[in-house]
């Protein structure tokens, strides 16, 4: 196991370049670029500046410490972006406080806990300002490489990119039923009859739990087609802590 720590992870495309396994990750995340429709390719306005863009590669390992994916982001390079002009930032984040609550109440009455992951999350939030960026090392097209990437949606390393995201899945929760807390924004219930669900949002993680099986088969479902996430069943991994599923509830396992 040791061994699969010294996976090399290239400091930029040009180490990348040629490895079969890197150049698949960037492949597969280019390919999901295109799915979300991030950018459309056009001719550079006169007086705009684009900005730049690189790859950043990352192995990711299993809670075991075994090798799970090769992992390629492309990441604009946002350090140029002027605030109040090119950006807006804030975006809220949940408290660990109401991650804790919220996996205390499933292990009190034995409740199923979902993790989905989002795929590119910051891809998913739709931009209201016109930025250009210029086209990924790599992936230019041919013909067309004086041409920039007009970005439609936002990408990692844009200043508003967390701020973007988490109106697209406010939006998407709220247009869905569920209902803001008033003691953590980032906490989301939904009543039905005698049931209850919750969602709690973590940058790009959605913890998913509540009294109804089909309920929470039901939001996953149209999560997944909607924003592009998969889910890990009856295993959450979540910042400082993991919760083991077992046969009659949950044991939490704090890491100091």
């Amino acid at each position: 196991m040791a061994n699969l720590h010294n996976v090399f992870e290239p400091q930029s495309y040009s180490e990348a370049k040629g490895i079969p396994k890197w150049e698949q990750a960037m492949e597969a995340e280019f390919q999901s670029l295109q799915k979300n429709h991030t950018w459309t390719l056009s001719d550079l306005p006169t007086g705009k500046k684009p900005i730049s863009c690189k790859w950043l590669y990352k192995v990711k390992y299993k809670a075991d410490g075994t090798l799970d994916k090769y992992k390629a982001h492309l990441v604009a390079r946002g350090f140029s972006q002027k605030e109040g002009i090119d950006y807006e930032t804030f975006a809220p984040t949940a408290k660990m406080s109401t991650i804790w609550l919220v996996l205390a109440l499933a292990a009190q009455f034995s409740w199923k806990v979902h993790q989905m992951d989002v795929n590119s999350a910051f891809l998913n939030g739709d931009l209201q300002e016109e930025i250009y960026m210029m086209q990924p090392p790599g992936f230019k097209v041919a013909d067309q490489e004086q041409k920039v990437c007009r970005l439609v949606k936002a990408l990692y390393g844009l200043k508003q990119a967390p701020r973007a995201w988490y109106m697209k899945i406010d939006k998407y929760l709220t247009d869905h039923g569920f209902q803001r807390s008033p003691s953590d924004a980032n906490l989301y219930i939904k009543h039905i009859g005698d049931d209850i669900l919750f969602v709690v949002v973590y940058v790009d993680d959605l913890i998913i739990t509540g009294s109804s099986a089909h309920l929470i088969h039901g939001i996953k479902q149209d999560l997944a087609s909607e924003v592009l996430a998969y889910f890990i069943l009856q295993v959450i991994l979540y910042c400082f802590f993991t919760c083991f599923r077992i046969v009659n509830g949950y044991t939490l396992k704090a890491f100091l």
